[in-house]
């Protein structure tokens, strides 16, 4: 794997052709669209979201998801090889470059150390210099993703990189303001609090 893709995510996308379906449109708003009819009696977009609202909208967040992480794995890659072109570089070496810049190297001590600790997991007559890579990735693993992180966060910046998918709305809900209360009925605002008062805290 290229190290420029250590904190960019592959998507990976299926096709399926939908079947065929005949949809009937009543006018008005499309919650009143029919999507289904039996005995004579229609089933409408108002009563699918009546149903299952909650996990079409968590399916909305999740292709909102997939689809900025695909927009970002696009926009980090093209970068980070524009950057590589300049100097001369593969990206794997521009990046590598960057990190090490970035990340401080491990004392001897931090090495020994993390050596000793896992000599039992290691395979058999495996040294400290023979383990060396391994341990400093090993060590560095947290720092480094947040370095590549912060290196492309600097490449987007430069490059005016602005995200212009939505995010989903999250639905409003009308809130029954009833129960104890203060103040006037007629407030211009109210504010309802909700509360566990089982919860310990």
């Amino acid at each position: 794997l290229k190290l420029y893709l250590v904190a960019v995510l592959t998507v990976l996308s299926a096709c399926n052709k939908p079947a065929a379906t005949t949809t009937v449109t009543v006018a008005g708003d499309d919650q009143h669209t029919v999507v289904a009819r039996y005995n004579g009696t229609n089933i409408t977009l108002k009563d699918i979201e009546e149903k299952a609202g909650k996990q079409l909208r968590d399916l909305e967040k999740q292709k909102y998801e997939i689809r900025s992480q695909a927009v970002e794995g696009i926009v980090i890659a093209a970068l980070v090889k524009a950057e590589a072109t300049k100097v001369g570089q593969t990206e794997d070496q521009w990046v590598k470059a960057q990190l090490e810049a970035k990340l401080p190297k491990p004392s001897e001590e931090e090495i020994k150390k993390v050596f000793e600790e896992n000599k039992a997991r290691m395979p058999p007559d495996s040294t400290v210099e023979s383990m060396r890579e391994q341990i400093i990735a090993f060590i560095q693993r947290d720092a480094q993703r947040d370095a590549a992180m912060s290196i492309f966060a600097d490449l987007k910046k430069k490059a005016n990189y602005e995200m212009l998918l939505k995010e989903p709305e999250e639905p409003r809900v009308q809130v029954a303001a009833i129960g104890p209360a203060r103040g006037p009925e007629g407030a211009k605002v109210t504010i309802v609090e909700f509360s566990d008062f089982q919860c310990p805290f």
